[in-house]
């Protein structure tokens, strides 16, 4: 009887694991959001004003995530201010707030600057991919070409986002 279940025992293996490997679903690619999906169609500026989606047209659009209570977040916000006004010709922010409040963000927006438009505060418009988008933490910026597809993600202060934004929107 053993000798028999020592013969069968690699066959039954063998066939389990030919099993498995026929029925595991194939590792789906994440999927490239458009980032006009992902943020609706309203945008404003720090004053509260409407502002068209046109004007991030043909332009790298990075999607930012960040709070005025976040520590690494006040240091993220002024650099990628300075990286934006450079890079106005090619390169568009559109602000997402973590803040508690609209008037939070508001201020935020004017003291630190914020030369980019923003979504309104706790937009109703907001996808579920923008809100799983920037579960991971702030500050967030997450980036795309100007076919509107995702092409990185930066989570996190990091002194060399930088260059990692710039080799991107440089190709």
């Amino acid at each position: 009887m053993i000798k028999k279940l020592s013969l069968l025992l690699p066959f039954v293996c063998l066939c389990t694991a030919i099993s498995f490997a026929e029925t595991k679903p194939k590792e789906a690619k994440a999927p490239s959001f458009d980032w006009k999906t992902l943020i609706g169609p309203e945008l404003i500026d720090s004053s509260g004003k409407k502002i068209e989606l046109a004007t991030l047209e043909g332009k790298y659009v990075g999607i930012y995530c960040s709070a005025s209570w976040c520590p690494p977040c006040r240091l993220f916000t002024p650099e990628l201010v300075k990286f934006a006004n450079a890079n106005k010709d090619k390169f568009a922010v559109v602000f997402y707030s973590a803040d508690h409040s609209a008037a939070e963000m508001k201020k935020y927006m004017k003291d630190d600057k914020m030369p980019w438009v923003a979504l309104p505060f706790q937009s109703k418009n907001l996808s579920p991919e923008v809100k799983k988008e920037f579960s991971g933490g702030i500050p967030a910026l997450v980036i795309f070409d100007p076919q509107g597809n995702q092409i990185d993600k930066i989570v996190g202060y990091s002194p060399d986002w930088k260059d990692k934004v710039s080799q991107v929107i440089k190709k």
